[in-house]
């Protein structure tokens, strides 16, 4: 800006983009003739590359001002170069257009470097391309954004790098690997990311900001995020050694590509320590600590010198809820962090919240509602994702033939089951601003809200047997519990209570029982209660499980359990115990396969095309019931006559990044 102001040009614009981000890095403005030398020496000094030579306050910047403007007043102590006539007046008017502006906005810049809270302003896209832009980071100066792109074909994630501000991006990585969580290092001259290598292995590659020849620092079950220290000799990131079950944070020398643990994992079952950010100051590093699939919070841990631990870790948030992705404010006060209240698959928000903090809840940023992945610039920029999704119920004949749309809206409409009768069926929804259960005729018509829960997550609607009662999942008590109504809405009776994580309700074939999956011992296994909610539930299931259906004859339980590679597998054991039998080796999430008379029906997110399946009972081959021209999404059922199959589409799937300036 006091460039600008000076000479009437911004300092390092070219004719594109790609060369003004190169001016940026790479060059230094062309001296300035006709202004003071002091002053010339200031505005040098505010341009240089390195941070820490530049001032490192707006305090020191006043003071030089203020001997410049007592000089012009004075006409004494200047030596000036000798500039054209119009130019130097230019100049000299700017002079004191600029002292004016910074002398009386002093005490503005001031609170802004203190990190007070106000409003949030107005947010403005950095990224409206086709696609999904995830990931973002600023660098130090918040002038260039990097973030993974999956391309205008959609076909490849990679590292992008593009101005704040109009203007095509400038791609880094061409690898055919997928390129994730960008960092820059603190001279703004790097970018670490992750590359994935395969199912379960990724390495941490360095390279230049501008392109060029990439450096591969090291290998291993990295997952998440990666975060620069302050001197830029090691990079923070999350490792799991042998399995999802002693994940934790490590330091990775970028020099050498040693990595050693920071602090013990928390033994947690999905991925328990990651996403660390580190201070400015460098002694916090903030990270998640996940306790289950559906909860996680942020904790602090003080380090010393070298990233060397200083003490045990500090519970920061208390959300209840999928607290992640930490990010420092610039004066080291506070944390902006993205949260999930009712689990993964709730709408998403960012939040502020003191690191001094002890107990208290975090401030919602209202300006960044349905926000994730924050990224915070040393100069108060923030940014973060924000993604559309619209999502619709489609039915085609089980034999083949021509599918239809039947539940159709601008928000998430998925996971249908079909009603006893195949008359009606239920679906979880959006559409009327929260998630909650729906029901409707079987051809999506007449469709209404069956819940008007408090929570930020309402699904998973099961019939029972006869049609009467309906069980559904809801977070209204703050975890995932299990509710009763019937299919008029009556209000709805809880029926489990306990602070563990309740999930994936159905009934037994003869209405007695309702199976569900809950951590409540530990780890996610099937248990059952009685259909009353009478008695203490049951636990059916030893070596894991979550959503049970059992067969139409009721002697056979299958239920779906997280497999040790990606997603879920489908397993089968007699319903009175017994020997457990893998049924299908993959399914994309819990609630994608159905019971019929003549197998399982399943989502198979294997291969380029993913597929509806049928695993016949008889022991013959699967079969491909259909292909799938676009990404199916939660849910699958089978109308009871065998006649119909419901699954869901994702329409509409598409990120923007978003920006605010003077974030405070």
């Amino acid at each position: 800006m006091l460039h600008e102001m000076l000479t009437g040009r911004v300092a390092f614009a070219r004719d594109s983009a790609t060369a003004t981000l190169a001016a940026v890095l790479r060059d230094d403005p062309p001296p300035i003739a006709g202004i003071p030398h002091d002053l010339e020496g200031l505005l040098r000094r505010c341009l240089r590359k390195a941070p820490a030579k530049r001032f490192q306050s707006m305090a020191d910047v006043r003071v030089v001002l203020e001997e410049v403007e007592e000089a012009l007043t004075s006409g004494a102590g200047l030596v000036v170069a000798t500039p054209a006539p119009r130019r130097r007046s230019l100049a000299w008017a700017g002079v004191g257009v600029v002292a004016a502006v910074v002398l009386a906005g002093g005490v503005w810049l001031g609170r802004r470097a203190s990190g007070s809270r106000a409003g949030v302003p107005a947010p403005v896209p950095l990224t409206s391309y086709a696609g999904t832009c995830i990931d973002p980071a600023l660098s130090p100066d918040g002038k260039i954004v990097a973030f993974a792109w999956n391309g205008e074909k959609q076909d490849n994630f990679d590292v992008y790098v593009k101005l704040v501000g109009p203007g095509a991006p400038l791609r880094l990585t061409t690898d055919p690997a997928a390129d994730l969580y960008p960092a820059f290092s603190p001279d703004g001259t790097q970018i670490a990311f992750r590359r994935l290598l395969d199912g379960t292995r990724s390495a941490i590659v360095v390279v230049p900001v501008m392109g060029g020849p990439e450096r591969r620092v090291a290998d291993g079950r990295f997952i998440y995020s990666i975060r620069w220290s302050p001197d830029g000799s090691a990079l923070l990131a999350s490792r799991c050694d042998r399995t999802d079950l002693d994940c934790g944070l490590v330091v990775v020398t970028v020099g050498t590509g040693e990595v050693r643990r920071l602090e013990s994992p928390s033994q947690s079952p999905y991925a328990g320590d990651a996403m660390p950010a580190i201070s400015p100051d460098g002694r916090t590093v903030a990270f998640r600590r996940a306790s289950t699939r559906a909860n996680s919070e942020i904790y602090l841990v003080p380090v010393k010198a070298g990233l060397e631990p200083a003490g045990e870790p500090r519970r920061l948030t208390h959300e209840e809820s999928t607290a992640s992705e930490p990010a420092w404010t610039p004066d080291g006060k506070s944390i902006v962090f993205s949260v999930r209240e009712g689990g993964a698959d709730s709408p998403p928000g960012l939040r502020i919240i003191p690191a001094s903090a002890n107990g208290e809840k975090a401030e919602r940023i209202e300006a960044a509602e349905g926000g994730t992945s924050p990224a915070i610039s040393s100069d108060g920029r923030l940014a973060w994702v924000r993604r559309t999704r619209d999502e619709n119920i489609w039915r085609r004949p089980f034999a083949g033939g021509t599918p239809e749309r039947i539940a159709v809206s601008t928000r998430r409409d998925d996971d249908p089951r079909y009603s006893p009768d195949g008359s009606r069926i239920t679906f979880a929804s959006d559409r009327s601003g929260s998630p909650q259960a729906w029901i409707s005729d079987a051809d999506g018509s007449r469709a209404r809200p069956l819940t008007a829960m408090q929570g930020t997550k309402t699904r998973g609607a099961r019939w029972s047997p006869d049609g009467r009662s309906i069980v559904f999942l809801s977070n209204e008590p703050g975890q995932m519990e299990i509710y009763r109504t019937t299919p008029e809405g009556q209000t709805p009776q809880r029926l489990t209570v306990n602070p563990a994580q309740d999930g994936a309700p159905s009934f037994s074939r003869d209405g007695r029982w309702i199976y569900f999956g809950s951590n409540r011992d530990g780890d996610f296994q099937v248990w059952k209660m009685r259909a009353e909610g009478a008695e203490e539930p049951v636990r059916v299931t030893r070596n894991g499980g979550y959503a049970a259906l059992e067969s139409p004859d009721g002697r056979t339980l299958f239920y779906a359990r997280r497999s040790e590679e990606a997603g879920f597998e489908v397993l089968s054991a007699p319903v009175g115990g017994g020997r457990e039998t893998l049924v299908a080796p993959r399914i994309a999430d819990w609630g994608d396969f159905d019971v019929t008379a003549g197998g399982i029906v399943c989502i198979d997110p294997r291969g380029a095309n993913e597929r509806i399946i049928l695993h016949p009972f008889d022991g013959g081959p699967e079969k491909v019931l259909a292909t799938l021209d676009r990404r199916p999404s939660f849910g699958i059922s089978v109308s009871p006559d065998g006649r119909w199959l419901l699954y869901t589409l994702v329409e509409q799937d598409a990120t923007e990044l978003l920006s605010v300036d003077r974030f405070r």
